[in-house]
């Protein structure tokens, strides 16, 4: 992870973050509200691949963080990337968008998330 200074969500981060949890939904029950989350998360950092996965929390990967979300989505070019959300005990840790080709991963569109199937 790169750290970054603490920045509000952009839009598009917002729309993917509340799409993923929407409509690939791995935890029953958990929601979010898009006001929420375009006023209250902050971005604290980016993957060093280049993609446009990004961090909510500096908590390290252990054992208390959970999927919330995992589907799959198309980017604006056409290309099926996967997306996860990741969240702690106390809200949203990570945004992770991985491909499926060597490219970096740019955010997906927001309607094309549907839930992996790989659950």
């Amino acid at each position: 992870m790169i750290a970054l200074d603490p920045r509000h969500l952009t839009p598009a981060e917002v729309a993917v973050v509340a799409a993923a949890v929407r409509q690939a939904p791995v935890e029953v029950g958990f929601t979010v509200d898009d006001q929420h989350l375009a006023l209250n998360l902050r971005l604290v950092g980016k993957c060093d691949c280049g993609c446009a996965s990004v961090f909510f929390s500096t908590e390290e990967w252990a054992a208390t963080q959970h999927r919330v979300a995992d589907g799959v989505g198309r980017t604006a070019d056409g290309e099926e990337i996967g997306v996860i959300v990741w969240a702690t005990s106390t809200g949203l840790a990570h945004l992770e968008l991985y491909s499926f080709s060597e490219r970096p991963t740019p955010l997906p569109e927001p309607s094309s998330i549907r839930p992996s199937g790989f659950e």
